[in-house]
């Protein structure tokens, strides 16, 4: 199930009208019939106008086309079809990530392989609003949204436009980073290794990025990059809105916190249970220093540092949780944060705000 949080009212409520949360279907497969059940692997949501959002499925109890990639402008009310485009194969083709320009919603990004590509990944971008689409680069071997357990080396893919030059596009090889400097039509490589993620600091535009022991960080706008090592194994990263040298980092065993821009770290919270396991971030602008972070486990809101070798007798049950982007980001005064958590059984808290 995925839900969205509001930090104005502190509500939950479920986006899309529930079209993001897993699909099921009876299959009929004489003499068994069973229950097939599919979650949205990929979607893509507007920063400007959160009624757009492009959604790839699998089709449960479906031969091919067993994928579909739709659009709706209306929240998931109305949903149009470009299955002939970016649809079949989903057991084996997924996204290699998408984006919005946050400047102007009518340009987008998505990444796909089919056979007008021979089905070697490619990018293709609208000037529409998805109601059509354009080849404009193929490059095999990019990274996708295919789930990391299947223990290739093409997860984690993602495509992403630079808010500080939006005809700067970034997307991850299998082996390296790829930069376009012309909207998309031309893609070279970078000579850092594949990210997992991207962060942009808006006040004073500097770029980072992260593998499981390095940030990297540009300020060119991505033609050139510094590393450090991160004396911890970082999944994901989040810069603060109003404070530039603070930087917080999720690791394998809690949240640590930078003040000077990733110099130095020390470990700020360690209290989530029954995992530490960080997964997401998300920090908003005039909330001193509380940010979301959630967990293997749970969802947390965390406003100062603790640690501890002690865990909570609250929790002992093991749930799955994944936290996303806060969009739109940059914002004002509101922003939405999305999180995909399994339902809520009694005794247990699925979110802990």
């Amino acid at each position: 199930m995925l839900k969205k949080y509001s930090g104005n009212d502190n509500i939950w409520t479920t986006p899309a009208n529930g079209n993001l949360n897993t699909s099921c279907a009876t299959c009929v497969d004489p003499p068994y019939v069973y229950t097939q059940c599919n979650p949205v692997p990929y979607f893509l949501i507007s920063g400007i106008d959160t009624n757009f959002i492009l959604k790839f499925m699998i089709t449960p109890c479906a031969s091919c086309p067993d994928a579909n990639t739709l659009i709706s402008y209306n929240s998931g009310s109305n949903w149009n079809s470009f299955y002939n485009v970016f649809g079949c194969g989903g057991t084996l083709i997924y996204p290699n990530g998408g984006d919005h320009n946050p400047d102007n919603d009518s340009v987008c990004y998505f990444g796909y392989a089919n056979g007008q590509t021979n089905y070697e990944s490619a990018i293709f971008k609208s000037t529409n609003r998805g109601a059509n689409w354009s080849l404009t680069a193929v490059i095999p071997d990019l990274r996708d949204n295919r789930p990391a357990l299947w223990g290739n080396n093409l997860d984690g893919g993602f495509i992403k436009v630079n808010p500080f030059n939006t005809n700067y596009i970034f997307t991850a090889h299998r082996d390296y980073m790829m930069l376009s400097t012309d909207a998309g039509y031309t893609f070279n490589s970078i000579n850092i290794p594949p990210l997992s993620e991207l962060e942009f600091d808006y006040s004073i535009n500097i770029i980072y990025g992260i593998t499981p022991n390095k940030i990297y960080k540009s300020f060119n706008n991505g033609l050139s990059w510094d590393n450090s090592t991160v004396p911890f194994e970082i999944n994901t990263m989040e810069v603060s809105p109003d404070n530039s040298n603070v930087i917080y980092a999720g690791s394998v065993n809690g949240l640590y916190k930078s003040t000077n821009r990733g110099q130095d770290w020390y470990l700020y919270n360690n209290t989530f249970y029954p995992s530490k396991y960080v997964t997401g971030l998300s920090k908003n602008p005039g909330t001193g220093d509380t940010i979301i972070v959630s967990t293997k486990d749970a969802v947390y809101k965390v406003f100062r540092d603790q640690l501890t070798n002690v865990g909570s007798d609250n929790l002992t049950e093991n749930l799955s949780f994944k936290l996303y982007q806060n969009y739109p980001n940059p914002f004002n005064p509101t922003t939405n944060i999305e999180f995909a958590c399994p339902p809520a059984r009694q005794g247990i808290s699925p979110a802990l705000l």
